[in-house]
């Protein structure tokens, strides 16, 4: 076979196989658009087995960790989808901070505190930049706070603020919130109004306000400091979602 032949043998089997490839994408996106999850996720595994578009492999991926995880709440699945994209992710530095902390999430929510932490230290060593930084030092934190250890996740979120010391608004809400419901479980009370007062009074997102102003009204009950809890629940007031829950409480200091 002639040179030529052999370039025209070799496009036409390529061209082949992506037609294939593709197929299988489409039959894949068309199956989950229709609910039948069982077949979408039987087209992304053999189009993962052979596709090599980038776009839609990470397509393909993530749709299978929402058939699996989020919608089939199948944590073992997930957790196996998962180590295969490590795998071949292992030189994308974005792509494995990413899994790393899915993996790590996925181990504290399984209680599994050990492994997430260690997981989590890892995505933290690959965060490319300070947005994703902040991040992975909230998690790790976080995942302390959950195993009771607090004063790791005290010392972690000190760390964060050394590496990025001008977090955004919603950062430094959510970091100063941490800090004050860790300083709040180690009985320093006096930090922990001043961390949650400094939530509470920011410009922070309101889910972390609602959190933080919470803690401290229920931190001023605690002290029998009615007038500062009244204080901390009419501030509440102009934000929390739930107006029925800040009526409760209201009814607590009169």
């Amino acid at each position: 076979m002639g040179l030529a032949a052999l370039c025209a043998v070799l496009f036409l089997s390529s061209c082949t196989g992506d037609r294939i490839d593709n197929d299988l994408y489409f039959q894949a996106e068309e199956a989950f658009a229709q609910g039948k999850l069982g077949d979408a996720a039987r087209y992304y595994r053999l189009f993962l087995e052979s596709g090599s578009s980038p776009l839609k492999r990470i397509d393909a991926w993530e749709r299978l960790l929402l058939i699996h995880l989020e919608i089939g709440r199948d944590p073992q699945a997930g957790m196996d989808i998962l180590q295969s994209m490590n795998v071949e992710y292992e030189l994308d530095q974005d792509r494995m901070w990413s899994v790393f902390m899915r993996i790590g999430q996925l181990y504290i929510q399984q209680t599994s505190f050990e492994n997430g932490i260690e997981t989590l230290e890892r995505a933290l060593g690959y965060a490319p930049d300070d947005e994703r930084l902040l991040r992975s030092c909230e998690a790790l934190a976080d995942a302390f706070y959950k195993r009771r250890d607090y004063y790791r996740s005290r010392d972690v979120l000190y760390q964060c603020l050394e590496k990025v010391p001008h977090p955004s608004p919603a950062h430094e809400g959510r970091i100063n919130y941490y800090l004050g419901r860790a300083y709040y479980q180690l009985n320093n009370l006096d930090m922990a109004v001043y961390y949650l007062r400094e939530t509470l009074y920011s410009e922070a997102e309101k889910n972390e306000r609602a959190q933080a102003g919470i803690l401290l009204y229920d931190l001023y009950l605690d002290e029998n400091d009615t007038v500062r809890a009244m204080e901390t629940i009419t501030e509440l007031k102009n934000f929390y979602p739930n107006p029925m829950v800040i009526k409760r409480r209201l009814e607590d200091v009169r």
